[in-house]
């Protein structure tokens, strides 16, 4: 029987391309919703059009209301939480809780979001449910990618990713919703890494020199702590070094913007945060220029039949809201198709089988590197 997937946001950037994967991979039956009915009309109708079938269906529906989302997900297998906004996910949960639906969100990891999910871990356990959180690639590939990294070694000493982000601002239309998570993940900085075997703050200056390519060239990266990377010392238990190191800020929004922001933040709160979506948003389109693209570069270090060795893994798209998209359609297909069964509270990047994920985040277009 096809699984029934609802999609919380699915005309939006990412969400329409979730919807657009699965049709193409699985044989999923797919729910369109959103506050705007006609949007997900169209992106239903755009897609039965598409694959010539009749697989995706519109709902109208707003994450205010407990209720409404209650009622809209009673029968389905997996809801997918892709709109950009963070304010109403509780709601989404207590929902899936009531219905006993399986969740799957591609929110930007929050200290606030995850605190909140493990409030109801007690509960997800005892439903035998499956909430997976951190869906996409910033998080979602970090973790992933280190993992796969390890099985290059008999022991994988250290891993590091280095990430670059720029994206063409002008060329998207972007809502308030994904402007407000850009400046939530400046609130919430966190420089930590994983250092002797124990997680340590760096110093806000902090930053490591890596080489990404002929267009990227030379770019310092600064440390970002992703709550996924808390399991990796258990998944790679040789691991004594590794941390994710982020980049690709413009000259302006880099040394400007993203400082006033955090100081803002730690100084006067969250009444700073409509004026610094407005200068965030005008400091992009204003300054960010090419090469637009998504990359995560992968160096670890480790041991091989009794030898030192170093390998290197790139994973590109020029998309970012593809590179989000593809990794969870393909978590979503590992679970449809049997591969994996997930159960409680997990991170996408820490619950998929490594080795097929990987091929078929290659299959549908993001380019994979090794060196």
């Amino acid at each position: 029987m096809s699984k029934k997937i609802f999609i919380l946001g699915g005309y939006g950037n990412s969400g329409y391309l979730i919807a657009d994967y699965l049709l193409k991979e699985t044989d999923a039956e797919i729910t369109i919703a959103g506050r705007d009915l006609d949007k997900a009309r169209m992106a239903a109708y755009q897609l039965n059009d598409k694959y010539q079938d009749k697989r995706s269906t519109a709902v109208n529906l707003s994450a205010s209301s407990f209720q409404w989302i209650k009622n809209a997900i009673e029968g389905y297998d997996y809801l997918v939480l892709a709109s950009s906004s963070s304010t109403f996910v509780e709601n989404v949960v207590r929902a899936c809780l009531e219905t006993n639906t399986n969740y799957f969100d591609t929110q930007l990891s929050s200290p606030q979001k995850i605190k909140m999910l493990r409030g109801y871990e007690k509960k997800i356990n005892e439903k035998g449910l499956a909430f997976i959180t951190d869906g996409g690639f910033h998080p979602g590939l970090v973790s992933a990618i280190i993992r796969y990294g390890s099985l290059q070694f008999d022991e994988a000493k250290k891993a590091f990713v280095h990430g670059f982000a720029r994206m063409d601002w002008k060329s998207y239309k972007l809502s308030k919703g994904t402007l407000s998570e850009f400046m939530t993940e400046i609130k919430n900085y966190n420089p930590t890494i994983f250092k002797k075997s124990n997680w340590k703050k760096a110093g806000l200056l902090h930053s490591k020199k890596v080489y990404f390519d002929r267009e990227i060239g030379v770019q310092r990266t600064s440390p970002y702590y992703l709550e996924e990377l808390s399991e990796l010392p258990n998944l790679v238990p040789s691991l004594n070094e590794a941390g994710f190191y982020v980049c690709g800020l413009d000259w302006f929004t880099k040394n400007f913007v993203a400082p006033l922001g955090y100081f803002s933040f730690k100084v006067i709160g969250d009444l700073t945060t409509k004026p610094l979506v407005k200068l965030f948003k005008w400091s992009c389109k204003k300054f960010s220029k090419p090469p637009y693209k998504i990359k995560l570069k992968l160096i670890a270090e480790g041991e091989k039949d009794g030898r030192n060795k170093k390998t290197e893994i790139t994973l590109e798209h020029k998309d970012g809201y593809v590179m989000t998209a593809i990794p969870v359609a393909v978590s979503l297909k590992q679970i449809i198709n049997g591969t994996i069964n997930p159960n409680g509270l997990c991170f996408q990047g820490n619950v998929v089988e490594i080795s097929s994920f990987f091929e078929d985040l290659q299959k549908l277009g993001i380019k994979i590197r090794y060196k």
